[in-house]
């Protein structure tokens, strides 16, 4: 039976982790998330902060979905050494993670380009 370990809680690693469990119904699945909370739709989140919605409210996938998809999801925990020779990640707790097939969809973030008056 395959590991397959997903770095990110995103949309690429949740639409990843989707597309193993169709093609590979008896893969071992787990997803590491620095974050808390379930995976939800970012868009979303102004209406969250202005009390418009409740995280239930634009969630994608629950606890729930990743237990009836028998996917371990690592909340608030970070890999901080990747060995591919090994294949094996660490995380930061300590713990050692044994991967088959290992994908890295840790997502991206803004960028203000160093450019006169773009900042605000």
């Amino acid at each position: 039976m395959k590991q397959y370990l997903i770095v990110g809680n995103g949309a690429a690693g949740n639409a990843a982790a989707e597309t193993i469990r169709r093609i590979d119904p008896e893969g071992r699945i787990g997803i590491f998330s620095k974050g808390k909370h379930d995976f939800y739709y970012v868009p979303a989140l102004p209406d969250y902060l202005c009390g418009e919605k409740q995280l239930r409210d634009f969630t994608i996938h629950n606890q729930a979905w990743y237990e009836r998809n028998r996917i371990e999801l690592q909340r608030e925990t970070e890999i901080t050494e990747i060995h591919p020779g090994e294949k094996r990640l660490v995380s930061s707790r300590g713990g050692s993670f044994p991967y088959d097939e290992l994908l890295l969809a840790c997502g991206g973030y803004s960028f203000i380009p160093p450019i006169p008056g773009a900042q605000f």
